[in-house]
């Protein structure tokens, strides 16, 4: 798995594609929750994400980070504190274990699982994590999830820029959405969950150059720029997978923001859990 291109413009964080205000709220809430259950004051975080490395070194927890990609641990490193309780470990995903690692009071990850372009991937990662939870501890992703065909047809490319020049909704909604399914309906962008940000991007610059897609919203939608592939599973195919490994599946709901709609938060829990 090569997930540099993951990572263009990396001294900036974006709403939406990063979590920020009540997304930082409902990660902190899961955390604490899961470290009291567990009585386990260590936490391991799928990715370099700062924001949530930063949320279990302020909970007090012990924290080890996991990424192969060498440009986001080299981004994103100095995003803690200096002296930090962190250990920073260069592996992929889907193949630490507790053997290794030991076992964590949570586990946490933001937007993870779609970077993982095969079912059986994603399998192998969710049993890796059910591995590495302590007895009472959860998983707690921001899990993007592929919309129903409905829900896909009103976030067309067409719709989502009316709606932008109405002002009815802002910057990052726009920019995020348009990547991920404004151009969905287009052949060969989004197959059976498979999306091609590259075409996708594609696509993006002769919009603009036609001059259907103005300068602002370029750039909204730039971004969020990136040029691999990303699988994404439907709600129903994403509790059947995690239940396949032995997780129940709650969504927890938030509201006042379009991609909650498609980005929402995953709690896993084994389902052996008292």
């Amino acid at each position: 798995m090569d997930f540099s291109a993951r990572v263009s413009a990396p001294r900036q964080r974006y709403p939406a594609g990063s979590p920020t205000g009540r997304e930082i709220e409902a990660y902190r809430s899961e955390l604490d929750a899961s470290l009291r259950r567990s009585g386990v004051d260590r936490a391991l975080v799928f990715g370099m994400t700062p924001e949530l490395r930063n949320l279990v070194l302020e909970s007090g927890a012990s924290l080890v980070s996991v990424d192969r990609c060498e440009a986001a641990v080299t981004a994103y490193a100095d995003w803690v504190p200096t002296g930090a309780s962190e250990r920073i470990v260069r592996a992929e995903w889907t193949s630490v274990d507790a053997q290794d690692l030991g076992v964590f009071g949570a586990v946490l990850g933001d937007g993870v699982f779609p970077n993982l372009l095969s079912v059986g991937l994603q399998r192998d990662l969710l049993r890796r994590v059910q591995g590495l939870l302590a007895p009472g501890a959860r998983a707690i992703f921001r899990q993007p999830l592929l919309p129903e065909d409905e829900a896909l047809q009103t976030m067309s490319l067409e719709k989502l820029v009316g709606a932008c020049r109405r002002h009815e909704m802002g910057r990052s909604a726009f920019g995020l959405t348009a990547r991920l399914w404004g151009f969905a309906s287009k052949p060969g962008v989004l197959e059976d969950g498979l999306l091609d940000n590259a075409l996708v991007f594609e696509l993006v610059d002769k919009g603009f150059a036609r001059g259907e897609i103005r300068e602002a919203e370029y750039r909204a939608i730039q971004c969020f720029s990136y040029l691999g592939k990303n699988l994404f599973l439907s709600e129903a195919e994403w509790r059947s997978l995690a239940g396949s490994v032995g997780f129940s599946c709650r969504r927890r709901e938030l509201s006042g923001e379009l991609w909650y709609q498609y980005f929402p938060f995953c709690v896993l829990e084994s389902l052996d859990a008292g």
